[in-house]
């Protein structure tokens, strides 16, 4: 389609306001050429209010006339004869010229003609204010202009950024990197003492220090590098950042934009966390040289973890407006990313879903119209995951300020949009002689989206995790202690009676026997030789002494038989950790591996008991499983495997696992905390289902695989699966 049409009207109902007017762009503003995706673009520049602007090359054409002599009626026909593809159109003229004038950017021979530009520099501002409203988890408040700081120790702060300052960044990274492998154990422990109420102060002296090195390392970036280029880099704002309530500094290098190597852009962007990291190696091996409790060693563990958590979930993550999106961005060579896929999500909606056919966007090629979609829905996904869990973190411990956030949240996210789009539809210009159209559409889409959600049912299910089991299982136990010197291998078929599964030396059985036979021998020489002399007192006494003596004896053969066990019953030896025990003590008693039967086993899953209520109240549709992480074992259908009950579930709810690998330590889902008698238990109840698996599982299933079952139940709406699932969420806080 051509340009033009994408752009809809050339004219605008407005124009007679503008058309006489001769501005003239203010003499200090700079102009630089960019390439962008192959396509040249104009950054123009004015120091003094650090303000930025972007132009394509119609824009650039229009603004580079504008010298106080010429009209804006003269210029624009001038540029429609020069390449009226390029070229603004009316409306795109008038919104030029508002940002322009807005910006101060703009000097203008009739002040009295210039009502709609001043309105609509009231609307950028009543629209900035909103926009700061809306983001208020990362509120700025300007507090110091640091460019003289900053250009005064340039020469220091640049040193980090040439080839000696690189290596010396590796160099500490290797010997980080070393010391927390080595000390990883030890730190994991450490790690989870960090939310501590006592650690709160120590993390948050740590946040300042650690945002401060990295703003400052954006700030002598952007000196060194705009150097390299021949610019100044002017730093013209320093303040704070409410992130999270919790003020922390912020800088403005936005002057950055002028420079034209992107490579350039993306390594000041990247500064930060460049400079943060340093902190952070340093602080490694700070850690780890010195004792623990002390405030130097606290300190220096919550730097590594504060600066590693926030580096990942926020700083270097292209989904977030911080130091990764704007790498991301220039990396793309697609400034304004996250404006402009915006923009566009709402040019989608007013286009095609209110039919608004004179709808304007800057979005024009194809690779564009696919990615920023995209980008849209993942960037808002992604932030209402991360401060979602930032709400609940808050809200486990600081229960006030959770509740504050979740009801802020709900109106930032959903209640404000929506009135904003509720505004737009019965107030806005664009509607205009077309209102009750769009009005019926967005109904009929509202209409079609709760019939989707409320009224059409589906198929409704619950997963859980669950084990596989032997129902025939026969434990083998060592009946008596000594060195595991030998064993069958895990997983292998046995024969009762023939195949050796266990075998154990004990040297001082084998010494205790040999002594004892050895006695037993002597008695009986002593018998036979009182038998001789005819002392029958004597061989009486000798005959009782032999008697207890091959009692012991045989008890210690029967010891010495036991060290080798066979296997009792046909079936599959398992016994996983046999390989580490090899060469070890065993004592009496100890649990060694099982037999089991590959033909009789059952899965055993946990279910929540806010699932659990629906499988006493509610007929159980069917129960398929699958095992987990083998997405691969299927039934010749492709499908998963079915499975039955076994019997009813357990009635009552339990907190002890029957398995340990469904706890979330062991990679489950199950959440588990410590017992008042230290003993481990699950965060919650839950109920305990057991199902028969089908015949043409069985050779898939070895006892000790962790399973996912599919519970499926009656159909119900989207609507109210949702809502059933938010419910279950809050009740199990």
């Amino acid at each position: 389609m051509d340009t033009r049409q994408e752009r809809h009207s050339t004219y605008h109902d407005q124009w007679y306001l503008v058309e006489s007017l001769t501005p003239a762009l203010r003499p200090d503003v700079n102009i630089r050429r960019q390439t962008y995706w192959g396509t040249p673009w104009y950054i123009l520049s004015e120091p003094d209010n650090n303000a930025h602007f972007r132009l394509a090359r119609g824009g650039y054409a229009f603004v580079s006339m504008l010298d106080g002599s010429r009209t804006v009626q003269e210029i624009w026909e001038t540029c429609q004869d020069a390449d009226e593809d390029e070229a603004l159109t009316q409306g795109e003229v008038i919104a030029l010229l508002g940002r322009l004038h807005t910006s101060g950017l703009l000097l203008l021979d009739m002040p009295a003609d210039t009502d709609t530009l001043l309105r609509r520099k009231q609307e950028r501002r009543l629209k900035k204010l909103g926009s700061t409203l809306s983001s208020f988890l990362f509120l700025r408040i300007p507090l110091w202009a640091p460019d003289a700081f900053f250009t005064r120790f340039q020469h220091i702060g640049g040193l980090a950024f040439r080839p000696l300052g690189f290596l010396l960044w590796l160099v500490l990274l290797f010997l980080a990197a070393h010391a927390l492998i080595v000390n990883w154990d030890i730190f994991v422990a450490e790690a989870r003492q960090t939310l501590n109420p006592a650690n709160l102060i120590w993390i948050y002296a740590v946040i300042i220090l650690a945002k401060i090195v990295h703003e400052c390392g954006h700030a002598f970036a952007c000196k060194y590098f705009t150097a390299r280029d021949g610019l100044t880099g002017d730093v013209h704002s320093m303040g704070i950042m409410l992130l999270l309530f919790a003020p922390v500094p912020y800088i403005d290098v936005s002057s950055s934009v002028q420079i034209r190597s992107r490579w350039a852009r993306a390594a000041i962007g990247l500064a930060g966390v460049y400079c943060e990291l340093f902190l952070a190696f340093l602080a490694t091996l700070v850690w780890a040289n010195t004792a623990e409790g002390t405030s130097l060693h606290l300190l220096a563990r919550n730097c590594v973890l504060i600066t590693s958590v926030t580096t990942l979930l926020f700083n270097i993550n292209p989904l977030l407006r911080f130091d990764g999106y704007f790498v991301f961005s220039d990396l793309l060579d697609m400034p304004n990313l996250y404006q402009r896929s915006q923009a566009y999500m709402v040019y989608l909606f007013k286009r095609w879903l209110l039919g608004v056919a004179k709808a304007v966007t800057v979005v024009h090629k194809r690779n564009e119209k696919i990615f920023y979609p995209v980008y849209a829905t993942a960037a808002f996904l992604y932030r209402i995951v991360i401060t979602v869990s930032i709400f609940l973190i808050l809200e486990e411990n600081f229960a006030t300020l959770g509740t504050l956030l979740a009801v802020s949240l709900f109106l930032l996210w959903f209640g404000l949009p929506a009135l904003k789009g509720l505004v737009y539809l019965f107030t806005g210009t664009e509607l205009a002689g077309m209102r009750e159209q769009a009005l019926l559409r967005f109904s009929l889409f509202v209409g079609v989206l709760g019939v989707l959600l409320l009224g059409i049912p589906v198929e409704s299910a619950v997963v859980v995790e669950g084990v596989v089991e032997s129902r025939e299982q026969n434990a083998i136990f060592a009946e008596v202690e000594g060195t595991l010197t030998g064993f069958a291998l895990t997983d292998t078929s046995v024969s009762k009676g023939v195949t050796r599964v266990i075998t154990i030396d004990n040297p001082g059985l084998m010494a205790e026997l040999e002594r004892m036979a050895l006695s037993a021998a002597v008695v009986l020489a002593k018998l036979e030789h009182a038998h001789h002399k005819g002392d029958t007192n004597a061989a009486g006494m000798y005959a009782l002494e032999l008697q207890a003596t091959v009692r012991q004896l045989d008890i210690l053969r029967i010891q010495a038989a036991k060290q080798a066990i066979n296997a009792p019953v046909n079936g599959v030896w398992v016994a996983p950790d046999l390989t580490r025990r090899h060469g070890k003590w065993i004592g009496k008693g100890d649990m060694l591996g099982s037999i089991y039967s590959p033909d009789n086993l059952r899965l055993r899953a946990a279910v929540d008991q806010f699932d659990a209520a629906r499988l006493f109240a509610e007929p159980l549709v069917r129960a398929e499983f699958t095992v987990s992480r083998r997405a691969d074992i299927r039934d010749r259908d492709g499908k998963l495997f079915s499975a039955r009950p076994e019997n009813d579930p357990v009635p009552a709810g339990r907190r002890q696992l029957f398995h340990p690998s469904l706890a979330m330590q062991a990679g489950g889902d199950t959440a588990t905390v410590q017992g008042p008698r230290g003993e481990v238990l699950t965060a919650s109840h839950f109920f305990e289902l057991r199902l028969l698996p089908e015949e043409e599982a069985v050779p898939h299933l070895a006892p000790g695989q962790k399973v996912l079952v599919r519970l499926v139940f009656g159909k119900q709406s989207l609507g109210e699966q949702w809502m059933r699932r938010i419910q279950q969420f809050f009740r199990n806080r």
